[in-house]
């Protein structure tokens, strides 16, 4: 009678464990994709990929998803926050938005509009956000002699103290108000690729 009853406790256990789903990401190498995309501003077509780097901090660092709660892990030690600077670099095409990507493109087509570029960074947790403090942006545009028209953007954040849990939220607005592009960087989102 005794076993008959350990062996329902123990059936019931493993059921429960098994319905809770969970998963695992490591994320290998210093940087890590965060973002990347179109946009467009009268004629002008930028695409962007952004990549989020700090020291060795994402090499090795792991997401662990069980049920709703997701957690972070680096060589078996619980993860809170992120170190105290972060930095966003975004690789920017630019062309005329009625050529292909990658077409060989005057270097001086949309320098204007890529020169004017501002941004503003801010981290969220949930429906709560607060500015988030850019300490350096340096750019750099294509030379004139190449022909591609690719511009780097390297941002620091500082991320003293903040949650790993957060999203930053970059926007990228053109003085002019012609371009405005907003995304997310955000590590607790389950990876889409």
């Amino acid at each position: 009678m005794r076993s008959y009853r350990l062996s329902r406790v123990i059936v019931v256990i493993l059921l429960l464990s098994t319905s809770v789903s969970s998963s695992t990401r490591m994320f290998n190498g210093p940087t890590i994709e965060a973002a990347a995309g179109t946009f467009r501003a009268n004629e002008i077509c930028v695409d962007f990929v952004a990549s989020l780097s700090a020291g060795e901090f994402f090499d090795g660092l792991q997401r662990v998803q069980v049920g709703s709660v997701v957690s972070f892990r680096k060589h078996n030690l619980l993860v809170k926050e992120f170190p105290d600077r972060i930095t966003l670099e975004i690789k920017a095409g630019v062309r005329r938005c009625d050529r292909p990507t990658g077409a060989p493109i005057d270097p001086t087509i949309g320098s204007d509009l890529m020169r004017s570029l501002e941004f503003r960074a801010e981290w969220s947790h949930g429906k709560d956000s607060r500015n988030a403090q850019i300490t350096s942006i340096n750019s750099s545009r294509p030379s004139l002699q190449e022909m591609r028209n690719i511009w780097d953007y390297v941002i620091t954040i500082d991320s003293h103290e903040v949650q790993i849990t957060d999203n930053l939220v970059i926007s990228m607005s053109s003085v002019n108000g012609n371009l405005q592009r907003r995304f997310v960087v955000s590590l607790t989102d389950t990876p889409t690729h």
